[in-house]
């Protein structure tokens, strides 16, 4: 079995990458929620929807949240995984965050492998697979195999219409 490339002496810096989710809820005079969206991708989407919601006659209060999720992913060398049995040990959760989360997984592959042992399974099974393809294999060159460490925080707030427009 090739391990992945990369040594603590070639890592990278991580890549981070951030994106922001809005969900418009509109409630009735008695606090009862009446409608919200699913996740939307853009402010102006957002806005439309609010606009919409504000013009229903049961509508006495809405509520614009902005769910902010931060993925940060480090390059790691194999050795690096927590030990066999071992949990994967999860970021500490920064101030106004909800959620902290860390996985692991490889250039190629599944998005999500949550402990080394599942990160060093799936690893053992690809090898095996690439020294003993069926007619449905699929190819991995695994000479150009990356492991990466990834952290989630999701944070979550909510703003006012003005503050929405603004990001439009």
């Amino acid at each position: 079995m090739c391990p992945p490339r990369s040594t603590a002496s070639t890592h990278p810096a991580p890549l981070s990458e951030q994106r922001t989710l809005f969900t418009i809820t509109s409630f009735d005079a008695h606090g009862n929620r009446l409608y919200s969206t699913l996740p939307l991708d853009r402010a102006t989407t957002a806005a439309r929807w609010h606009d919409d919601l504000a013009d229903s006659p049961a509508t006495a209060r809405i509520t614009i949240t902005a769910n902010t999720i931060e993925r940060t992913s480090h390059l790691i060398a194999l050795d690096e995984l927590p030990g066999p049995g071992e949990p994967t040990p999860q970021p500490a959760l920064p101030e106004h965050a909800h959620t902290a989360r860390r996985y692991y997984r490889f250039s190629s592959g599944p998005a999500v492998l949550r402990t080394g042992d599942e990160a060093r399974a799936w690893l053992k099974r690809t090898a095996e697979q690439q020294r003993h393809p069926t007619p449905h294999t699929v190819r991995v060159d695994l000479s150009q195999l990356q492991l990466f460490d990834v952290t989630l925080i999701e944070h979550a707030r909510i703003l006012t219409f003005a503050e929405l427009t603004d990001l439009i």
